[in-house]
């Protein structure tokens, strides 16, 4: 979902809910009324602190796996320079286009690079030392592949531990209670017409925030592109970005100014299909203080 459509979707539900909050008048508090929203509200910030704490968990693990695969990686082509130019060059080539697939292929499909993994891991293990300083080199590279292997399954894991049919149901059964019992109180006073509507509202927001969170794609920009980035800037490789990311404004132009140059990928055809690709190199253009 892009930024400004959030933000469309949040206004929206503020306009609608005050809307509503004017012209649908409850009945008003009693004990009854008292004793039920209690009860829905309290369900649901519980329900709620453990499914944020839970998708929170499962980003900040996932990020610290996939920054060790990123130390391995610069690991694994520094030590690739114990060989000739060669072969160095054509080790970091196949590192770039593995990059490149992770990027394109979506964070749900991470098992799609597995195959371009592979080619690293083949060619690595196919090495010929010529003497013991190719052949310590040799070894430590196999421990880094190793050690990425391990890694990529843990990626692999966390990826796929989405929330269960059954937790959205909760989730939106309790967010739907909970707009309720706000409507139930509404006794058409000037302070129910200011507060109402803002409490519906972040029921509004804490969904789409638990959405992002499960889809990944909460603060993507300091977990994901930020690092990727400067992964690619570590290796001597200009950073990549699909077209899309751009185009959504999923990439902040603060962190494309500052780089001298990025690759950006135009796919002519529609995802899964992404290597047909063609790979446009954009130089930044830097605004200088008046």
């Amino acid at each position: 979902m892009k930024r400004n459509t959030k933000y469309l979707i949040i206004l929206g539900s503020y306009i609608t809910f005050l809307i509503m909050t004017i012209t649908i008048k409850g009945g008003g508090y009693s004990n009854w009324i008292s004793y039920a929203n209690t009860f829905i509200v309290f369900m649901f910030a519980i329900f709620l602190a453990f499914s944020i704490s839970n998708r929170r968990d499962r980003i900040m693990s996932l990020r610290e796996s996939l920054r060790e695969l990123d130390g391995v990686t610069i690991s694994l082509y520094n030590y690739s320079k114990a060989f000739d130019d060669v072969y160095s060059k054509k080790l970091l080539g196949l590192i770039d286009e593995y990059l490149i697939l992770q990027i394109d292929t979506r964070i749900s499909d991470f098992k799609i690079t597995q195959e371009s993994f592979m080619k690293i891991y083949e060619y690595v293990s196919s090495t010929k030392a010529k003497n013991d300083t190719e052949q310590g080199a040799k070894v430590a590279m196999m421990s880094d592949l190793e050690s990425a292997i391990k890694l990529r399954e843990k990626v692999e894991f966390l990826i796929a531990d989405e929330m269960q049919p059954y937790e959205w149901i909760t989730i939106i059964a309790l967010a739907l209670l909970t707009i309720l019992s706000a409507f139930s109180i509404n006794d058409g006073s000037w302070i129910s017409l200011i507060v109402l509507p803002v409490i519906e509202s972040v029921v509004v927001v804490i969904f789409i925030t638990i959405s992002d969170l499960d889809s990944l794609k909460w603060q993507e920009q300091n977990w994901i592109w930020e690092p990727l980035s400067a992964l690619f800037v570590a290796l001597g490789l200009e950073p990549y970005f699909p077209d899309i990311t751009i185009t959504q404004n999923r990439i902040p132009a603060s962190l494309l100014a500052k780089l001298k140059s990025y690759r950006v990928g135009h796919h002519p055809s529609e995802y899964p299909v992404v290597n047909d690709r063609t790979i446009e190199t954009v130089t930044s253009k830097k605004v200088e203080p008046s």
